[in-house]
């Protein structure tokens, strides 16, 4: 994973050029997750990433969502069954606040609940 955050971040060799990035069903776990979305902040290129089934759990959510606060190209992310409850609904709506671009977001069966699902849209409204 190390490897591929590198290529995909801030690789001295090459600009990466990847639009779309589909990790479905990769155990990346929060560890991977870190990695990841390290390298996710700096990438100019991957509009379309399904993360969906990764496991990613709440903490590698919240350091995704610090990373979705700075991204200008993301604009579409599957996040569907990755075990995110409440407090990870709440650290992406604290960077849907923040987002300009992420068009379409799919947080499906995770555990998210109603209080997870406000947080979200109260985050998605008060982006202007």
């Amino acid at each position: 994973m190390e490897l591929f955050a590198f290529a995909i971040g801030q690789n001295p060799v090459g600009a990466c050029k990847i639009q779309s990035l589909n990790l479905s069903k990769n155990l990346l776990e929060k560890e991977g997750c870190k990695l990841l979305t390290s390298a996710l902040a700096d990438n100019k290129s991957i509009v379309h990433l399904d993360l969906s089934k990764c496991n990613m759990g709440v903490s590698g959510v919240k350091t995704l969502s610090e990373a979705l606060k700075t991204n200008s190209t993301l604009k579409s992310l599957n996040l569907y069954r990755n075990i995110v409850d409440v407090d990870g609904a709440r650290s992406l709506g604290e960077a849907m606040k923040h987002n300009k671009v992420l068009s379409f977001l799919d947080i499906g069966h995770n555990r998210i609940r109603i209080t997870g699902l406000k947080a979200v849209i109260d985050g998605i409204t008060a982006n202007p």
